[in-house]
C-alpha cells in the first residue's frame, strides 16, 4: 500500500496508485502499468499506458471502476492474470486494444460487464480470461480467431454471446462454454473445430 521508489531511472510512482516501468528501456516513456496498490478502489488507466501487466490489478478487493479513454487510448494489452481475483464490475475497452491475455479476469466474482466497441481491434483473448466471473454476455469482435479454451468456463451467469458479422472465428476451444447458461449460439461460418466439453454441463442450452 505504500511505496516509495528512490533513484531509479526504469520504474516510477505514479499517481501515489501505479508502479510504471518501460517497454523500451531506452527511451523515457513509461508505458507499462506493472501493479497498483492493493486498496485502489477507482482506477483510471492513463493515455499513455501501452500494457497492463500480468498481475497488475490481482487480488485489488476493493477496486469497483476502471476507468480507459475510448478516444485516445494507447493501450494495446491487458496481461494474463492482470484483473484475476479482484473485485471489478465492469470494463469498456479501448478500440486499440488487441488481445487480453489468459485468466485476465478469472475468478472476478463481481465482474458482470465488457463491452468491446464496434470498431474493435482485439485480436485474441487468452485461455480462461473470463473463468469463473459473473460475467453474462460478450460481443466477439470480427479479428477474436480462438474462442479460447476454458475462456468462459464455470461462469454461472453467462447466457449469451454474439459474433460480429464477418466473424474470423475459426475454433471453439476445450470447456469454453462449460458449465454456463448458455441458451443457445451462432456458430459463425469459418469455424471448423469445436473441441472436446466445449458445451459440457449447459444445463440450459
Amino acid at each position: 500500500k505504500n511505496i516509495s521508489i528512490l533513484n531509479n531511472e526504469n520504474y516510477i510512482y505514479y499517481d501515489d496508485k501505479y508502479i510504471l516501468t518501460k517497454s523500451d528501456q531506452n527511451s523515457n516513456a513509461y508505458d507499462i502499468l506493472l501493479f497498483a496498490r492493493r486498496d485502489i478502489k477507482n482506477a483510471t488507466i492513463p493515455n499513455f499506458i501501452k500494457i497492463i501487466a500480468e498481475f497488475a490489478f490481482e487480488k485489488c478487493n476493493q477496486i469497483e471502476q476502471i476507468q480507459i479513454s475510448n478516444n485516445n487510448s494507447n493501450l494495446k494489452i491487458i496481461d494474463n492474470y492482470a484483473f484475476s481475483e479482484s473485485s471489478i464490475k465492469s470494463i469498456i475497452i479501448p478500440p486499440n486494444l488487441i488481445s487480453i491475455g489468459e485468466y485476465a479476469f478469472s475468478g472476478c466474482t463481481n465482474f458482470q460487464q465488457i463491452i468491446i466497441p464496434n470498431n474493435s481491434q482485439l485480436q485474441e483473448i487468452g485461455q480462461g480470461a473470463f473463468s469463473d466471473s459473473a460475467l453474462e454476455q460478450i460481443i466477439i469482435p470480427p479479428k477474436v480467431k480462438e474462442i479460447n479454451d476454458n475462456i468462459f468456463y464455470r461462469c454461472k451467469r453467462f447466457r449469451k454471446i454474439e459474433f460480429i458479422e464477418n466473424s474470423q472465428i475459426e475454433r471453439i476451444g476445450k470447456y469454453a462454454f462449460c458449465e454456463t447458461s448458455l441458451k443457445n449460439i451462432v456458430i459463425p461460418q469459418h469455424v471448423s473445430i469445436i473441441d472436446e466439453y466445449a458445451f459440457n454441463s449447459c444445463m440450459n442450452f
